[in-house]
């Protein structure tokens, strides 16, 4: 049975509202009383529950990440090693990286729907944007934040990352 803030409460003889503010540092919490609310959390092995913090917060803490298989990107070295590198740094800025792969071109529009509409991400990376790319144009309509990983030519104005071939040469 996971740790629950009852479980912390009961045990040090405190609110369960008492025990959420020591774990979340409201001020009007004591400092004592916080640090042994967070000491006797860890020691009971307490996690904080994603799903109570995504309600409270509307954040996700997740990125999305949608690979088209018809793209070869899964068997594509360069791929493999661009997608350990996101998966990295999303963990060292606390944020989790949710992968999904779409076997065909044409289901693509409805994975991005389940994650942006079904808000289970906070921001998306596309990959092999193209003139005209109807995923910017749906991100742009909701003003939800994304990356592009490479520029197409007639989306400028929307963020990426990009290779300097200038430099490169």
């Amino acid at each position: 049975m996971p740790v629950t803030i009852k479980n912390i409460a009961a045990e040090l003889g405190l609110s369960v509202s008492a025990v959420s503010k020591a774990l979340n540092d409201y001020p009007d919490i004591a400092l004592e009383t916080r640090r042994l609310v967070k000491e006797t959390a860890r020691r009971m092995g307490y996690r904080a529950s994603a799903a109570a913090r995504s309600l409270r917060t509307r954040r996700t803490n997740t990125i999305g990440l949608i690979f088209c298989i018809i793209d070869r990107h899964l068997t594509d070295p360069y791929y493999l090693d661009l997608l350990a590198s996101i998966g990295e740094e999303c963990s060292r800025q606390g944020f989790d990286l949710l992968l999904s792969v779409c076997p065909d071109r044409r289901l693509e529009r409805s994975a991005y729907e389940r994650m942006v509409d079904g808000k289970r991400v906070d921001g998306m990376i596309l990959t092999g944007t193209r003139h005209g790319d109807g995923r910017i144009a749906y991100l742009v309509e909701r003003g939800f934040p994304f990356v592009a990983l490479g520029r197409s030519e007639q989306d400028g104005d929307s963020p990426c990352v990009d290779v300097d071939g200038a430099k490169g040469v």
